[in-house]
């Protein structure tokens, strides 16, 4: 099946050395089980800089609900997550150590 995404936003940052953007998206992904097809929610955040990709991360299955990937992807770009960190925020954010 086709896999669902939808633009979350982006965030123009200042790095150490250059001036980059992050796009986050979430993902949904169809899993079958017993039979039945459910979505299943993921996010995935890209780094550009001079409108070059530089950097990609995606990170699938993290919530079946779609308002709590929004939350997670809002929760992200608030506080400019790059790619290279993206797996292991949301792993806090999951686990309750929200930043």
């Amino acid at each position: 099946m086709e896999k669902l995404v939808l633009f979350a936003g982006r965030k123009r940052c200042r790095g150490e050395k250059e001036i980059f953007t992050v796009r986050y998206y979430i993902v949904a992904d169809h899993f079958a089980q017993d039979r039945e097809t459910s979505l299943r929610w993921g996010i995935r955040a890209e780094k550009y800089v001079e409108g070059k990709k530089t950097e990609e991360s995606e990170i699938k299955d993290i919530t079946s609900d779609r308002i709590k990937a929004e939350e997670i992807a809002e929760k992200l770009k608030r506080n400019s997550v790059t790619p290279v960190s993206l797996k292991d925020v949301i792993m806090n954010i999951i686990s309750g150590d929200v930043f």
